[in-house]
């Protein structure tokens, strides 16, 4: 996950914070000139801009070449996230193990609840942690009455926290000069609150909390219940969760990074992204950037479909998302094929709703009397047997529900009964909706393609749980069938997300039972999906992992074959082992070279790879 800094899940929507209903807000006048100080300080590449199209965006001030630093910052504000907080440095994110074993972790004795990776860590933390450590302790407590996450109060704290800091100008000052610099405290009232998507109950539940933790805050740190929830609000909206340093643990620390947040805006089609290291985030280009030309970064996963990356933004950092790459037309977008379902006359084209085929007039109907666009009835009919779920099943499902809504009207309010006829009319109006290959233009009913993608992902998430139980035996097996049902069975495109991701797992259950043979041509094809789709850019940290795990499996590959080799009746195995060792020097170079771009030449993984790929 290098490099993906998700937002804290979102748990809100419908915020008590009273949205305006009854009249419409006029556009926030943005004074963008306030940001140059800040741009000037850090020599960041950048102007920020505002328009009446984009709102306030950053611009290339020059040509930039891929692997620019744009922009780094410090946390405003961080916390190692509850269940790792013994395993992590909460002032740098570093490994506590390491510290433990140069015999360098050092722990506050009065809280007990902090712990740092150096003596040198402690110092630097020293004038935060000194206002919080007597309220840390008592905000579980607080959390568990309430029912909410006490990351998120311990969160809010270091925020109040570090605005007395910036008002004492006391640490803060040596910070910027030595360190990447810090956010000033107006920039994070500058960050989007987004209150109409919050839920009340959610809020009330803060509400209660922010008041019981106001009434324990000394004076020094007074801030009223109102303002601890929307500093609540702003956290949950543009928090974002950061990973360890060998990216196996997620959700690692939680830190809010204002600079960027206000700097850079959300694509699907990214020219930027932003890795995290010692609490410090940091910005690069990802290919060459003309002056003028915006900076745009993304806070999601790329390789998903459209409808999910919509609604994960709208869930997590409340963006209705009208990227470049949202915007095509999903007949033309690569996007079609991540959740596709393959034609089953061509099995080339995949099926899209008959709205993405504007030129098919309104009133024309392709099916006439049960006979599809391409056949007759008797090809209609054998064609559809492939699917386990038919639309008649669904009709009568949609009666039988429709008739105990019948059933219990009496009992409804005049409300309930609209609501119950609005869903009555819509399911009767999907089941009437038809879908349509875009290469060859055969037709099927929406709701059997709608079955088949439902069928996937019940059958990918029921196998996963074998491999949150670890159980490599059962994981081979069933995501073995579930790529021969639906990719080798011509049901899903070869680039559909389900079938790219069972892949993956399956690949660490080989790789933990030592078929390091069997993982090659799986870590192949993978790397060939995301080369051919052009999803993701070359230069992203995903191809980084995908050519340095295929440099792992081609090395462990060449120890094998030099044992084999050993004797004269394996002399075979001695040419495997020089190819093997020829082709892992050219996977780990591959990832190297991207890696210096996403990650920077002084990274720890740059130099690890530099040094496996002998450049």
């Amino acid at each position: 996950m290098v490099g993906k800094k998700e937002a804290t899940p979102s748990v809100v929507s419908d915020a008590t914070l009273k949205p305006t209903h009854t009249k419409k807000k006029k556009p926030r006048k943005t004074n963008v000139t306030q940001f140059a100080p800040l741009v000037e300080q850090g020599q960041w590449p950048i102007i920020v801009q505002h328009s009446q199209s984009k709102g306030r965006h950053a611009v290339a001030k020059e040509d930039l070449s891929a692997g620019t630093v744009i922009c780094q910052e410090r946390a405003a504000t961080l916390v190692v996230s509850t269940p790792c907080v013994s395993e992590f440095c909460h002032r740098c994110v570093g490994s506590l193990l390491k510290a433990q074993l140069l015999q360098q972790r050092v722990s506050c004795p009065a809280c007990a609840k902090t712990t740092y990776c150096s003596s040198a860590c402690q110092k630097a933390d020293a004038a935060r942690h000194v206002l919080e450590c007597p309220i840390v302790p008592k905000l579980t407590d607080i959390a568990t009455k309430h029912d909410i996450n006490v990351d998120l109060l311990r969160l809010t704290l270091s925020l109040i926290v570090r605005r007395v800091l910036e008002e004492r100008r006391a640490k803060m000052a040596k910070e910027e000069v030595t360190d990447a610099p810090i956010a000033p405290w107006w920039c994070i009232n500058e960050l989007a609150l987004h209150p109409q998507v919050f839920d009340k109950n959610w809020v009330k539940c803060v509400a209660a909390a922010a008041q019981d933790m106001s009434e324990i805050l000394p004076e020094s740190l007074a801030t009223s219940a109102p303002k601890l929830v929307e500093l609540a609000c702003r956290i949950n909206t543009n928090a974002h969760s950061l990973s360890d340093d060998d990216e196996k643990t997620a959700d690692t620390a939680f830190g809010l990074f204002p600079m960027g947040s206000l700097f850079f805006k959300h694509s699907c089609a990214p020219n930027c992204h932003f890795t995290a290291d010692r609490g410090i985030l940091t910005y690069r280009t990802i290919k060459p950037i003309k002056a003028g030309e915006e900076l745009l970064v993304s806070h999601i996963e790329l390789f998903q479909p459209r409808s999910t990356r919509k609604q994960e933004l709208l869930n997590t950092k409340q963006i209705r998302c009208d990227c470049s790459r949202c915007r095509v037309p999903l007949r033309k977008s690569v996007d079609r094929f991540l959740d596709g379902v393959l034609c089953e006359k061509c099995h080339v084209g995949v099926y899209l709703a008959e709205s993405e085929f504007p030129e098919i007039a309104k009133d024309a109907h392709p099916v006439e009397n049960g006979a599809s666009a391409n056949g007759s009835k008797a090809e209609e009919k054998q064609d559809t047997k492939a699917v386990d779920t038919k639309s008649e099943d669904v009709v009568d499902d949609s009666k039988t529900l429709a008739s105990k809504d019948g059933e219990q009207g009496d009992e409804k309010t005049e409300e309930e009964k609209q609501a119950a006829e609005q869903d009555a009319k819509a399911r009767e109006e999907l089941l009437k909706k038809e879908c349509r290959c875009d290469n060859c233009g055969h037709v099927k009913k929406l709701i059997e393609v709608e079955m088949i993608r439902i069928q996937v992902q019940r059958d990918y998430q029921q196998i996963f749980q074998f491999v949150q139980s670890k159980n490599h035996g059962a994981t081979i097996t069933y995501f073995r069938l579930f790529i021969d049902r639906y990719q080798k069975g011509r049901l899903l495109h070869p680039y559909h997300v389900h079938l790219v991701n069972a892949h993956l797992p399956l690949l660490t259950a080989y790789k933990t039972l030592g078929d390091y043979a069997s993982c090659l041509p799986i870590i192949k094809h993978v790397i060939d999906i995301y080369e051919s789709s052009n999803i993701v850019a070359p230069l992203r940290h995903e191809f980084v992992e995908l050519y340095a795990e295929l440099g792992v499996i081609l090395s462990a590959l060449a120890i094998a074959n030099r044992a084999e080799g050993n004797g004269r009746v394996h002399r075979g195995g001695e040419v495997l082992e020089k190819r093997y060792k020829r082709e892992a020097l050219e996977a780990y170079r591959k990832a190297y070279e991207v890696c210096r771009i996403c990650l920077g030449e002084q990274s720890a993984k740059t130099v690890e790879l530099k040094k496996k790929a002998r450049v």
